[in-house]
């Protein structure tokens, strides 16, 4: 609302000035142009810095995440900015932008938004407990699927698996729709040896089809467990074919292990993938 009413005052001033005239109008116009680019420049230096993450580029990337904040960020900007800085592995310079921003007078909402993503930081930071200190200062204010997620996971991580099926329990009823929250109920039921339930949500997380390599991991744990190796192996390739990040938490080497241990139960699914491999290489 607040742009369209620029726009139109904007638009307003210029038919006067032209009505006075020409010239004038031209540099009334040219102003207002001038005044929307450096109202809209840090959105603009956050669009260019988001196309060059998607080609990879992280450096120019930064550079234009950069420019938007020495021109002037909004908190949401900032913690993203910081979010892709630590998915990058720059955890030195994500703290320094969290450090600055939770030192200011924030407004409620906004220090729950950027708490809860600073907790991730902490976290591959190898601080789990400053991690789940941080999600429980605010998780009575502020639920969200992000926050239970995250405290779920770090739940699981810590080894509570009492505390962990309690939460994650809760987390599933408030969303049993998203990656992470039902990736964490595979995990902790795999951890419990409840291996029914686990595939029950192994098979609702594989409809969801997940974007991280994890959650293609625990279905096939799951599956392996189940001794359905078609179904174990299929989420494993599928696991390969996502570029891991420095966010990702299961190797290569790791879905390589299981997948040897699917092909050594099931060989057919080996020259299955290896006739696959040779029709691709052939139609390259």
């Amino acid at each position: 609302m607040g742009n369209l009413l620029t726009i139109v005052i904007g638009i307003i001033l210029v038919y006067f000035a032209s009505q006075y005239s020409f010239w004038l109008g031209l540099v009334v116009f040219l102003l207002f142009c001038a005044f929307i680019i450096y109202r809209s420049y840090t959105n603009i230096c956050i669009a260019i810095a988001m196309r060059n993450q998607a080609k990879g580029e992280m450096d120019k990337c930064f550079a234009w995440f950069e420019r938007a904040r020495k021109h002037g960020m909004s908190v949401t900007q900032r913690v993203n900015y910081a979010y892709y800085l630590m998915r990058d592995g720059r955890l030195e310079q994500s703290q320094e932008i969290y450090s600055r921003l939770l030192s200011y007078r924030l407004k409620q909402e906004d220090k729950n938004y950027a708490k809860s993503n600073y907790a991730i930081l902490k976290w591959k930071q190898g601080d789990i407990d400053g991690a789940i200190e941080e999600l429980e200062e605010i998780f009575p204010y502020y639920r969200t699927t992000n926050v239970y997620g995250t405290l779920g996971y770090m739940y699981i991580l810590k080894g509570d698996l009492e505390k962990a099926k309690a939460f994650n329990d809760e987390a599933y009823e408030y969303n049993n729709e998203n990656t992470i929250i039902l990736d964490n109920m595979v995990q902790l039921y795999h951890k419990l040896g409840q291996e029914e339930e686990a595939e029950r949500y192994a098979d609702e997380l594989k409809a969801q089809n997940p974007t991280f390599a994890e959650g293609f991991y625990d279905i096939a744990l799951v599956k392996f467990a189940q001794k359905k190796y078609e179904e174990a192996a299929e989420a494993l390739w599928a696991a390969q074919d996502i570029k891991p990040t420095f966010m990702t938490t299961v190797s290569q080497e790791q879905i390589q292990t299981l997948l040897d241990q699917v092909y050594a139960a099931a060989p057919e699914l080996a020259q299955k993938a290896e006739g696959d491999s040779s029709t691709e290489a052939d139609e390259a």
